[in-house]
């Protein structure tokens, strides 16, 4: 059987900050891979309001299929956000 699941992790350098967020793990590989997409969108979406404002002077993002990443610098301190769909196999006795 596989399992799927969305984790999120973000790292502030400035103080050393780790947030770490793990999804609910689930066999319905369509609705894990809709929930990425989204927080991906999500994130980005944040990012650009906050680059609008002010607060970020520059992000880069690299995606692939079941990876988001992005290094922000916002207030002369990078952050790493980590967005990543996993997959586990579980074996059945």
């Amino acid at each position: 059987m596989k399992l799927y699941q969305v984790n999120y992790v973000s790292f502030d350098e400035s103080d050393s900050y780790l947030w770490t967020e793990f999804g609910t793990p689930t066999t319905d590989k369509k609705k894990a891979k809709a929930e990425f997409k989204q927080t991906c969108k999500n994130t980005r979406d944040t990012i650009r309001d906050e680059k609008k404002e002010g607060n970020v002077e520059w992000y880069n993002e690299t995606k692939s299929e079941n990876l988001c990443e992005y290094e922000v610098m916002n207030n002369g301190s990078v952050e790493q956000i980590r967005i990543e769909l996993v997959e586990f196999t579980i074996k059945e006795d």
